[in-house]
This record gives C-alpha cells, sequence and structure tokens, in this order.
C-alpha cells in the first residue's frame, strides 16, 4: 500500500509537525509513503501523484482555527480521486471557546470528513466544533503522538535528565501573558537543571537567555526535524513545559509530562487524559516546583485512557482500510544521517537513490548543509557524510568511529580553497574525525589505501529509468559535454571549444532535469570530458548509459569503465591537439563509435545500476556500523562487575552511547584514558576521541576512574561526545573566522 501524506510539515520549521507525520508513519505502516504540503495549493502534477496513491492522510494538526489553517480548497477536493483520512485533527482557540470559523471554511471542513469513512480527532473540543458543523463520521482518538511508542505506556521516572519545553510567543490573545513565564522558568532552571526543549526558530531566542542565565544544555531539531526529540523522549526522566507535541511523545513513551497552557489544546488534552495541567494566568513558581517523582498519582488514570484510545484509533484505521502498528509493533531500525551539501546536486542524486535503495533496513534522514542544520548525535546509529570538506558534524559530538566520510574527488590535490595538501595532511585536516572512509573511484582508493585502517571502494550509480539509451544515432557525428562552464578544473573553454571546432558540438550547463538530460545525451554520439581531475564524473555514468561514446582526459574512474578505442577513447596528453585526434578518429571510425555507445548502455546497466551496486553498499554500511557500535572503553577493575561502581561506569557511559568492555580486540590499539585526558588539558585543548582506539579505564572501589574521578570522567565525555556550547557573539566569531582565511589566502 502507498500512502499520501497531506502535512505541514513540509515548510514547517516547528518539530511538532514533524513529530505528527513521523508518529503516523510508525502508527500506519505501509510499504511507502509520499508527502505533499498542506501550506500551499498543490500544483497538477502533485494532484496526479497524489491520485496515484491508495489514500491520503491529512497529517494532525492545529489546522482547525478562526480561519482554516491550511490550503486545501473546494478546488482540491474536485480534483481528488483517493480517500482522505484525517487522522488525529486538532482545533484551537482560547480556552473555553470554540473556533469561530466561516461558512466557506466550515464547507471544505465538512468536504474534507466526507472523504473518509471515518476520521478522527484529538481532544473533545475539536470533537465539539465539528459537531457543530454537523459532521459525525469522526471518533475521538487523540493525537498520533500519544501512540508514537506503540504500546501501552507505563509511566515511570527514568534516570536521565529533567527537560523543559519552551514556549516563548502564545496565541488566542494570550500575548500579555507571556511574560508571567520568566518567574516560572527560572524557578524551574535553578532547582532542575534541565535541558531545555525548542520545537522551532520562534523559541530560540527565549532559550538562548536562559542557556546563558543558567549554563543549560539545549535540544533543537530544525527544518521539520524531530529525531533528537525522539531520541531523547524515552531517555529522560521526566519533562514540564509549555509544549503540547514534547510532552506526548514523551507519555507515549512512558516518561511523566506536566503542562502550563493557555488555549484549548493543553486544556483539552489533559481533559481527555486525566492529567492536571497549569493555566498560564494562575501559574506560580511553586506550582512548577511541585512536579516531579511526589507527583506520580496525577498519571493513575492515563494508561486506561491511553487503552480507550487506542481502541477507537484502530477502529478509524480498519474502517478506513489502513493497516495499524498497534497490534504488531514492528522492530525500530536503525537510523542512518545522511549529510549532503546542497539539494538538486550530484550528491544529492546519489543519496537518494542510496536512501531508496537502503530504507527497507535503516530509517534515512537526510540534511542539507545549505540549510545550516542544528545536528546532534545521539538520535543517529551512523552518519554518513556525503562531502569530504563538509563541517557541519564538526563540534556536535559525533563518535568519530560512527562516521562514514566519502571521498569523491581530487580537488584538496591542487590550488585552490582546499589545496594544494598531501595525502598526509589531507587525512589529517578532513578524515581524521571518521572511522570509515568511503571512496568512489579505484584511483582514490589507492591513493588512501594503507594510510588509512578503514577505506573502502563505494561507487556511485546510476537510475536506469532516468538514463538509458532510447534512440540509435544517425548522422554526422555529434560531440555533447555537460558540466559548469564555469569550472576551470572541467577545461571547457580552453580545451574542449577549441578541439570540437569543426563539429556539430553542445554543452549543456547542468541545470536540466535529469528527464532533459537523458534527452540531451541522446542526441550525441561522443560525450566528452576534459577534466584537469574528477572523482568520477557522474555525468560519464549517465552518459554512456543513454549511449554515448565518452572521449576523456584520464581521470576518475575513466579507466575502469573505459577500454581505449573499443568502448570509449582516453586522451593521454590533455591538450586541445590531444582531443582533436580524439575527434578526428571518432568521426573516422563513426559505425565503431556508435557501436561502443550501444554496448555501452548495456554495460552500465549491468555494473553501474544502483540495483547492481546496492547489495554491496549495504553490507558496507552494516559492517560499519557494527564496527561503529564496538566497546570502546576497556575496564580495568579487581571489583566483581555488579559492584556498584561497574554499574555506575556503564550508567554514565550509557548516557553517551558508549560501552564497555573487559577485554580490548585484538585489531585496535588502546590508550590510557586518564594520560590521554591529561595530555590533551597539557596542550590547551579539550579531550576527543580517535577512531578506531580503546581507551582504558581503571576503576577502583572508592574513588572511581583513576586519575579522572566521576566528574573527570563525565567532563572528558561532554566534551568529546556532547555538541560545543554556542557562540555568546556568533557575528564576532565568523568576523574572525573571515579575516584568518583572508590572511592565509594572502600569504599563499
Amino acid at each position: 500500500m502507498k500512502l499520501a501524506l497531506l502535512t505541514p510539515a513540509i515548510g514547517s520549521r516547528n518539530a511538532g509537525d514533524a513529530m505528527i507525520e513521523s508518529a503516523i508513519r510508525r502508527l500506519v505502516p505501509a510499504e511507502s509513503f509520499e508527502r505533499f504540503t498542506l501550506r500551499r495549493a498543490l500544483t497538477g502534477e502533485e494532484i496526479a501523484a497524489l491520485n496515484a496513491c491508495d489514500a491520503a492522510i491529512i497529517c494532525g494538526s492545529n489546522l482547525y482555527q478562526n480561519k482554516l489553517q491550511c490550503a486545501l480548497d473546494a478546488d482540491f477536493l474536485n480534483r481528488l480521486r483517493v480517500p482522505l483520512i484525517p487522522l488525529g485533527i486538532g482545533a484551537s482557540s482560547a480556552t473555553g471557546t470554540l473556533p469561530q470559523m466561516s461558512a466557506g471554511d466550515a464547507d471544505i471542513v465538512r468536504g474534507l470528513h466526507s472523504r473518509s469513512a471515518l476520521g478522527s480527532v484529538r481532544d473533545g473540543p475539536t470533537l465539539r466544533f465539528l459537531q457543530s458543523l454537523g459532521i459525525q463520521n469522526v471518533r475521538l482518538t487523540g493525537c498520533p503522538v500519544l501512540f508514537h511508542g506503540l504500546s501501552r505506556p507505563e509511566i515511570q521516572m527514568g534516570d536521565g535528565v529533567v527537560t523543559l519545553s519552551l514556549r516563548q510567543t502564545f496565541l488566542h490573545g494570550a500575548e500579555p501573558l507571556e511574560a508571567g513565564q520568566e518567574p516560572l522558568l527560572d524557578a524551574f532552571c535553578n532547582a532542575h537543571r534541565p535541558t531545555l526543549i525548542t520545537q522551532g526558530p520562534a523559541d530560540l531566542d527565549q532559550a538562548k537567555r536562559l542557556v546563558w542565565r543558567h549554563g543549560l544544555d539545549h535540544i533543537y531539531d530544525d527544518e521539520n526535524q524531530c529525531e533528537t526529540h525522539e531520541w531523547l523522549a524515552p531517555r529522560q526522566a521526566w519533562t514540564g513545559g509549555f509544549r503540547l507535541h514534547y510532552g506526548m511523545l514523551s507519555l507515549s513513551h512512558g516518561r511523566p509530562a506536566w503542562f502550563i497552557g493557555h488555549d484549548t489544546r493543553v486544556q483539552g488534552f489533559c481533559e481527555l487524559m486525566g492529567l492536571p495541567y497549569l493555566d498560564i494566568r494562575e501559574a506560580s513558581p511553586a506550582d512548577v516546583l511541585a512536579w516531579g517523582p511526589q507527583r506520580m498519582g496525577d498519571f493513575a488514570q492515563f494508561g486506561a485512557r491511553w487503552q480507550e484510545l487506542a481502541a477507537e484509533m484502530r477502529a478509524v484505521l480498519v474502517a478506513n482500510g489502513l493497516p495499524c502498528a498497534l497490534d504488531n509493533p514492528p522492530k525500530p531500525k536503525p537510523r542512518l544521517l545522511f549529510m549532503v551539501p546542497r539539494r538538486e546536486w550530484a550528491y544529492d542524486f546519489s543519496a537518494l537513490s542510496m536512501r531508496a535503495g537502503l530504507e527497507n533496513e535503516y530509517d534515512v534522514r537526510m540534511r542539507y548543509s545549505t540549510d545550516a542544520p542544528i545536528l546532534r548525535p545521539e538520535s543517529y546509529d551512523l552518519a554518513i557524510i556525503f562531502y569530504w570538506a563538509e563541517i557541519m558534524q564538526l563540534q556536535r559530538g559525533f563518535d568519530p568511529n560512527r562516521v562514514i566520510q566519502y571521498v569523491s574527488s581530487h580537488r584538496w590535490q591542487f590550488p585552490g580553497k582546499h589545496g594544494p595538501l598531501s595525502v598526509h595532511d589531507f587525512i589529517w585536516k578532513y578524515l581524521s574525525r571518521a572511522g570509515t572512509i568511503f571512496t568512489t573511484s579505484m584511483r582514490l582508493l589507492s591513493l588512501l589505501h594503507g594510510e588509512m585502517p578503514r577505506v573502502f571502494h563505494a561507487p556511485n550509480g546510476f537510475e536506469p529509468a532516468k538514463f538509458r539509451r532510447t534512440r540509435e544515432r544517425r548522422g554526422p557525428l555529434r560531440i555533447g559535454a555537460a558540466g559548469w562552464s564555469g569550472d576551470s578544473v572541467k577545461g571547457f573553454g580552453e580545451i574542449l571549444v577549441p578541439a570540437a571546432a569543426g563539429y556539430d558540438f553542445e554543452l549543456a550547463d547542468g541545470q536540466m532535469s535529469h528527464a532533459e538530460m537523458n534527452n540531451f545525451y541522446n542526441q550525441f554520439d561522443v560525450v566528452a570530458i576534459t577534466s584537469a581531475h574528477e572523482g568520477e564524473p557522474l555525468t560519464l555514468i549517465e552518459a554512456m548509459a543513454a549511449g554515448c561514446f565518452p572521449v576523456c582526459s584520464d581521470v576518475g574512474i575513466v579507466p575502469e569503465l573505459i577500454r581505449d578505442r573499443e568502448n570509449g577513447i582516453i586522451v593521454k596528453q590533455r591538450t586541445i591537439e590531444g582531443f582533436r585526434e580524439a575527434f578526428a578518429w571518432c568521426a573516422a571510425n563513426l559505425d565503431k563509435v556508435r557501436e561502443g555507445g550501444r554496448l555501452n548502455a548495456i554495460q552500465l546497466l549491468e555494473t553501474r545500476s544502483w540495483e547492481h551496486l546496492l547489495p554491496d553498499l549495504r553490507q558496507q554500511v552494516a559492517e560499519a556500523m557494527a564496527w561503529g557500535s564496538r566497546p570502546r572503553f576497556i575496564m580495568e577493575t579487581a571489583s566483581h562487575t555488579d559492584a556498584a561502581t561497574v554499574k555506575k561506569l556503564q550508567c554514565l557511559l550509557g548516557r553517551f552511547r558508549q560501552s564497555v568492555a573487559l577485554e580490548p580486540p585484538d585489531d585496535e590499539p588502546m590508550l590510557d584514558l586518564a594520560r590521554d585526558v591529561q595530555r590533551h588539558a597539557e596542550a590547551g585543548k579539550s579531550w576527543r576521541m580517535l577512531p578506531g582506539y580503546c581507551y582504558k579505564v581503571q576503576i577502583f572501589n572508592v574513588t572511581g576512574p583513576q586519575g579522572l574521578g566521576w566528574e573527570g570522567l563525565e567532563k572528558a565525555l561532554s566534551e568529546a561526545l556532547l555538541p560545543a556550547p554556542p557562540v555568546r557573539f556568533p557575528l564576532v566569531q565568523r568576523t574572525r573566522r573571515f579575516l584568518l582565511r583572508q590572511l592565509q589566502s594572502f600569504g599563499r
């Protein structure tokens, strides 16, 4: 079954929307999902794709206010051809009121609910609102986030941190109450030293003030992501605050949550679940300080009410012919981070193909450098960095053993922004924070193999549905090339254009869609690559798959794919004359060129399609994950393994996603942790883990870790495996870094 998700999480920067979508994906285990935004009208192409799905789910959020908070309209309903299921939709208005919606918006709401056998809402006020519009085919199920854990939660205190969710701005005329938060927040922070939770950029200023005032840690997933929230929720002790969705997420995983509210959302949810809540109009510091272990009686009714709502949710899904994971929760998948430079680049296309091939075994989350994501390592089992000069993951607390870094170009070897560097300097500057290296060419593999212990060949592929031979070539020789003409490495202006003079030649600027590029390649007999250096390039793979005969300088994967004068030409001398000679040979042997191009399309389909490459990639990723999960801390102790100090060490390391063993692996070097921490301190640096090393920790019954103590060990782990604290004056720091780069450039 393929389901469409109509979600406000596309285009939203509020992690609450992402929590709802994530919960629905877990709750309704379809074979595949396709996402469509609720924040603008859908295009004709998007409507066609939506109608190709088996059904569509409207992901519940605060859609029903005085004005319908989405872009769905009568035109959308007229073009819709599949069932439309509103799931956990919520209304929002001032406490004690219902939305006052216009007649036009009310008609659209009726139309939305008429397209399903049975819809669902999240709380009593929303149900009363829909009933006031005459809508009866609806059940009160609670929000999907309440079922994120997929089984009845038993509310218990955890062993982790206390958290505090923030809301800087209120809605529905409650703005004058915002200043009343500050005494509550300060009291809570002084008493519990909480980790701060923000769901969107609107709360960042408030979070920064509290971080600087109280020295607290801060969790923020931006760009409608919620993986860190999902990781933290079951591992915290308990939570309090203003955000409904994070509190529900915590409760769904069995962690206590207390709420401060100002409108019908918190009021309706707490009434539904039999929970107390504080109204901001009446809350005092003493009220929030009363939360905690002494108030576990507040959740006496919670489990039974959750069970009742789960039965209602099952009924809604069954009535609409949808699967339900509440009866058979799937095993959680390991989570991969794909760190990609930008959208619509070669890296992005490769990452999307890899994600499609890996998502049956892994939960893959893609983040883009151009979005300046606020990354946290806790929620990922493995990070794959697609660009070797990427910096977004640095100083974010990533365990280097759980990082794969791709090397897919030679730009570091040549003058320019990143070079020239020797292999040793390149590794030290760019690869030292990654335990596993993937190279996209055998040429790069030969450069790095032996210099680092874990370097593997992981070639890129192509999608046959996008790049394929579609026509026979006829007429005189035609030569094509693709790439950005402003990149001096490509050699277009100084070599290719003069070398192709007199031939039918065309250069694509690289801004075409895949369909346009495939049509472009199919117009030519020869694809020319005149680069000074390349990691691959992908244009070579795509053009050969489309039936072209390549004429290339000896770069990247060229010798891996081309048999000289058989299925292409490798130009030994990268000069105008060298390429003119190759083009002349092609013109004189046009039948051989066209036959070679035809065979290239077959060869690439059999050797370089993603379907062919993905089995090896899956094995490499699985091996890297298993290697990265090995214990990195080796304990030496005379105590019994059940001793309190041993358990304390295991618990402390577990907080930082680390484990401890009694015996070191045979194939990895070992350092004494206390001495290594001291060496870093003497050099004026924070401690950092080295990939591929194990660290010896000596434990004594009374003092704990020798040479460090418990506080010293926790400090070292925090420095190495938690994100660096925020910079107080980021503009000054950015200006300083810019001036340093300018001075370095001037020195060269």
